[in-house]
């Protein structure tokens, strides 16, 4: 068992890879400190001109799965290494076109040309009628 403890305690990719969370330790601290800056930006920009900050509603989303990034590296959840030594998260493109649909919305007012419906009634309205046979004759008369 003293063999087996002396392995690991010497083992330099264990080494390494300590030194490279304590990297990233100091990285995720740093970058929580741009998202604490990010917060009261939107928000004011908000309040004067209507709605958040777009390249910044896109920054903010590759930051935030950056963050997520560093806490599974840490944790040894991945051996993948985080931006700067692996590539910045590129989080849905479309995610601005997405957000802007639902910023504009009215509360009660569906999004996007939906109606209000779930998305089986929307496809139960489009398939069409069935086949019958049977004339549609009350069934009340016999």
């Amino acid at each position: 068992m003293d063999e087996e403890i002396r392995k690991n305690l010497t083992a330099t990719d264990t080494w390494v890879r300590g030194v490279f969370m304590c990297l990233f330790v100091i990285i995720y601290t740093v970058a929580i400190g741009v998202w604490f800056l990010i917060v009261p930006f939107q928000f004011g920009h908000t309040l004067f001109v209507g709605k958040p900050s777009d390249p910044l509603l896109d920054f903010s989303e590759n930051l935030c799965a950056y963050l997520y990034e560093i806490l599974l590296y840490v944790s040894f959840s991945t051996e993948v290494r985080p931006f700067p030594l692996g590539p910045w998260p590129n989080e849905r493109p479309g995610f601005v076109e997405e957000q802007v649909g639902v910023v504009d919305a009215e509360p009660d007012e569906p999004v996007d040309g939906t109606d209000g419906q779930s998305d089986d009634q929307r496809e139960e309205e489009v398939a069409p009628p069935k086949a019958s046979d049977e004339k549609d004759e009350p069934k009340d008369k016999e």
